[in-house]
């Protein structure tokens, strides 16, 4: 980030000053997921419902993963590269993911990926490399970074049948901005994508319907983060206009951890989106979304609820 970019970044984060606990290692990789899962980080880990054999040009389509409005993005012509940033700063109810005594926080969290994506035969190819700053301006601690990758195959087209996929994305978690190395996680996933194309009446602006079923196996370097991880992810969207759009998803999740002190314990965790966004640019979008998260677990203190509202601002460059 360069020194102008820091100083807007610090005057945002001077309009928050409440004080609230700093997030442990379980809370801010299930902040991580929450993010991916709502959008807000340039290139996911676990495939999108909609973004599925892409080059990820998320914010050039629309950047509130709101996807599947031109037909045919599904689908990569060319090998395509791409630098994507996004900004998003949001307001967050219990970003510790407390059970009790909740203290909500605002929160910065810019992040950026380089993304490639080539067919091949009849298949898709696509990876990511990226890094995003979770910077929270209320928390005793600075914040948490995390490079993330993902490299990912996807065979046949989802608008035509049931379209099999599948990822690897390692992650690795560092204290405020690459500080101290705190863990690293691999996520491997295999699942099955279905698009439906909705007719409108007298528009060529359809609704788009995405379905996901998937499953991810995730090790970690520590047993406690590692998991079987079923789901299910809905998703209904449509652009309204050549800039405006929107969409609302809906993620259905089992977590149930394998190792360390957390084997034995299964959470249910539900995610509902909502999202507005507007293409001002041909490179640049401005979104505005609201999600609520509820977690169910069978440990004592561990089910939870919170809700992330704010604006993103998203940048794509193709090169």
């Amino acid at each position: 980030m360069n020194p102008v970019n820091k100083l807007a970044a610090a005057s945002v984060l001077a309009v928050f000053s409440a004080s609230v606990p700093a997030l442990d290692l379980g809370a801010t990789i299930q902040r991580f997921d929450s993010l991916q899962s709502r959008g807000q980080i340039s290139s996911e880990l676990e495939p999108d419902v909609a973004e599925v054999g892409s080059g990820t040009n998320k914010f050039k389509l629309q950047t509130a993963r709101i996807k599947g409005v031109e037909g045919q993005e599904n689908k990569v012509a060319t090998e395509d590269w791409k630098l994507e940033a996004a900004i998003p700063l949001a307001f967050s109810s219990n970003p510790a993911k407390l059970h009790t005594d909740e203290r909500d926080a605002g929160h910065l969290t810019p992040n950026v990926a380089v993304t490639w994506g080539k067919p091949v035969g009849g298949y898709s190819v696509s990876a990511t490399a990226g890094l995003i700053y979770d910077r929270y301006t209320s928390h005793s601690v600075d914040g948490t970074s995390i490079a993330f990758g993902n490299f990912q195959i996807v065979h046949g087209d989802p608008t035509v049948a049931f379209t099999p996929t599948i990822s690897y994305a390692p992650t690795a978690v560092f204290d405020e901005f690459l500080g101290n190395h705190k863990a690293v996680t691999h996520d491997i996933y295999a699942g099955l994508v279905r698009k439906l194309i909705v007719p409108v009446p007298h528009s060529n602006m359809p609704f788009n319907v995405t379905l996901n079923i998937g499953y991810t196996r995730r090790e970690a370097s520590v047993a406690l983060l590692e998991q079987h991880r079923p789901a299910l992810v809905v998703q209904i969207d449509r652009k309204v206009s050549e800039r405006l759009s929107w969409r609302i998803k809906q993620v259905v999740r089992g977590e149930f951890s394998t190792n360390g002190g957390t084997k034995g314990r299964a959470d249910l965790y539900l995610q509902t989106g909502v999202a507005l966004s507007y293409l001002f640019a041909q490179t640049a979008s401005l979104s505005a979304g609201f999600t609520f998260d509820r977690n169910e677990s069978n440990k004592f203190a561990k089910d939870y609820s919170t809700w992330d509202v704010g604006p993103t601002l998203g940048i794509t460059l193709p090169f």
